[in-house]
């Protein structure tokens, strides 16, 4: 179930970041040339503009949501 839960979650996180970086107007074979450094770039304006407390305080919020499948390690 977990890993299930992980696949389901990269499939839509990658997802949506396809379409936001096509909705920004980059083309997809910029994209696929230029996938890891737009994913590191996208990652630190977004916890730029949410700001670091909220970003933790989300992450603290999955963590307590998916507490069921973390305790089966």
């Amino acid at each position: 179930m977990r890993k299930q839960r992980v696949d389901m979650a990269r499939a839509q996180g990658f997802g949506n970041l396809n379409n936001a970086l096509i909705l920004e107007g980059l083309e997809p074979d910029a994209i696929a040339r230029n996938f890891p450094s737009l994913i590191a770039d996208r990652a630190r304006q977004y916890r730029s503009d949410i700001g670091e407390e909220r970003h933790n305080k989300k992450l603290e919020a999955s963590k307590v949501r998916n507490s069921a499948l973390l305790s089966k390690m």
